[in-house]
Order: C-alpha cells, then structure tokens, then sequence
C-alpha cells in the first residue's frame, strides 16, 4: 500500500521515481499473487511511458490492463484506465475521440457506488467538452464537480476545476 500511494504521489512530480515505486508494487504483488495488483501496476507503467512520450508502450500497457480489469471484473482499474485512454486524446486535443471512453468510465462508476464520485473521469471529460467548444455542457458539468467538490471538501479538485473555468 505504501508503494502505491508513493507511485500515486511521485506520479506528480517525477515519472522517473513512479516507476521505480511501481516496479516494487508489481514485485510484490506477483509475490503474494495479487493478479489486480500486477495489472494495475503494469497500467502505471504505460501511463509513465506515456509521460515520456512513448506511445506505442502507453497504449499497449493501459489498453491491456483495461482488457485484463474487464477479464477479472477489477472495476476500479476499468474506471480508471478506461479514463487514462480518454484523457490520452485530450492530451493531443483529439477532444471527440475521447468522449466514448469518458462515457463509458462513468457508465460503470455509475454501477458501482461505492467508487465514490469519479472526479477524474468527470474533470478530463470537462477538458475534452471545452476543447469541443460545448461550453454550456462544460458548464453543467463544472457546476457538478464544484458542488460535489466543496460538499466533500476535495480543494484539489475545486482547485483544477476552477482553472478550467477560467
């Protein structure tokens, strides 16, 4: 768990050292056999790959570890990898192509509540809707994750989305 919040952090400052701490979550996990471990942590993998600009690897890695997640029914890692695939077109402002995986993560966050409100999904699906020029949808959907936002004190999220306003 320790090496899975440090990769999640590092993750935001430095690729380079997420990697090594997922390389020591994948390590583990195919030590104690934790098949959902070892997936999510080869996903990571892309999503570092992906940072370097290496996209054959990204795609490979997080579009296997979607397949495996549906395969072992890991519904966290559908969400959240279904949602890296999206925000992989935001990033080079394909805006439409990303809007069905976007749909799709919150179709199955929408089935599982106990996933809690999917704001990564929702503020990469807001940047796709402002690239797209929707800006009354963008809107709706800010308004949405403020109010959840603020109802359930996540200043990070209050934070970006009002930058994204702006």
């Amino acid at each position: 768990f320790c090496f899975i919040v440090k990769g999640d952090i590092d993750q935001e400052l430095d690729s380079h050292r997420a990697y090594e701490d997922w390389k020591q979550v994948r390590q583990l996990a195919t030590e104690l056999g934790n098949r959902e471990w070892q997936n999510r942590s080869f996903a990571q993998f892309g999503i570092d790959a992906f940072y370097d600009g290496d996209l054959e690897t990204a795609s490979k890695n997080v579009g296997t570890a979607v397949e495996v997640a549906t395969e072992t029914g890991d519904l966290g890692a559908q969400i959240r990898y279904t949602t890296v695939l999206g925000y992989a077109f935001v990033k080079v402002k394909m805006y439409a192509q990303a809007m069905p995986y976007f749909e799709h993560a919150l179709l199955i966050a929408k089935g599982v509540p106990d996933s809690g409100y999917p704001f990564l999904t929702n503020q990469a699906q807001l940047e796709a809707l402002i690239g797209l020029k929707r800006f009354d949808a963008a809107k709706r959907l800010a308004d949405d994750i403020l109010s959840e936002s603020r109802r359930a004190n996540r200043v990070v999220w209050e934070a970006t989305t009002l930058t994204l306003i702006a």
